[in-house]
């Protein structure tokens, strides 16, 4: 049996192959659509979006804290169980509900009425503020993320602060500061935060139909935007996302975190 040896022109010529693939997946993104979980616009219901209406926003006690939202129905122990079932019927309900809504729905300041009170409160002022804070929570499933609720910052306050343009500054250790009266409104905003999403849940606006979600559903991270994405926008997406499903030919699932989560934060980026 003879034996191989792949010099380096064999090595350029297969290069060349590939990006003349990826160059056709680019342009063509449907191409890539079977390795993904909704490569397809999927179909939100009267029916969803009225069950989504009647779900609540929990405060989740862990790290910082943060507010998640729980079907109607279900406690909080029995919704995180789910996740031990992929196959359950209420969680790929809300990953569809949630997803269609982060990307295309529009919430705005107003005061709301709550047909679900949360802790005695049955209406809420929601301000520009909350609204651009909802805009900039990380989430990981249908809970904004405890530890780092709004950005890469371990001092959530910070994220917080530059989210809403206030003075930040550089202590003696070198570290950012917002001083202790702004840190003390920091945290009494993020506890807001659980009636905020409330209001969002229930008020936010959405119509039934065919609507465009994330490839691998809420794995990303996902921003709520309040405002409807632009087809520009979803067109770069599925572009970035079809060029990583033809490398993942060639690179391990690890190699493809980073590409995937820019081409999801730019997606839901305003």
């Amino acid at each position: 049996m003879r034996g191989y040896v792949f010099t380096g022109k064999v090595e350029l010529t297969r290069r060349s192959l590939i990006a003349s693939l990826l160059a056709a997946v680019v342009a063509s993104p449907a191409f890539a659509a079977p390795s993904w979980r909704y490569a397809r616009p999927v179909t939100i219901t009267a029916d969803d979006i009225e069950w989504f209406r009647r779900a609540r926003a929990l405060w989740i006690d862990c790290e910082a804290g943060a507010p998640a939202i729980i079907p109607q129905g279900m406690d909080e122990d029995a919704y995180w169980n789910a996740f031990e079932n992929p196959a359950s019927d209420a969680l790929q309900r809300m990953e569809r509900v949630i997803c269609a809504f982060f990307l295309h729905a529009s919430f705005s300041p107003g005061r709301y009425t709550l047909s679900q009170p949360v802790k005695g409160l049955s209406s809420f002022e929601v301000t520009a503020n909350h609204v651009r804070l909802l805009q900039t929570t990380s989430w990981r499933s249908s809970s904004i993320d405890c530890k780092r609720p709004y950005g890469d910052f371990t001092h959530f306050e910070i994220d917080m602060a530059r989210a809403l343009g206030l003075p930040i500054t550089e202590g003696a250790e070198g570290y950012a500061e917002i001083g202790p009266e702004n840190e003390s409104k920091m945290v009494a905003l993020h506890e807001r935060m659980l009636f905020v999403l409330q209001c969002y849940v229930e008020h936010a606006a959405m119509e039934p139909g065919d609507w465009f979600i994330p490839f691998d559903g809420w794995e990303g991270i996902i921003h709520p935007r309040c405002v409807p994405v632009s087809d520009q926008k979803i067109k770069i997406y599925e572009s970035a996302m079809a060029a990583i499903a033809l490398r993942g030919i060639v690179e391990s699932d690890y190699d493809l975190v980073v590409p995937k989560l820019k081409a999801s934060s730019d997606l839901f980026s305003l």
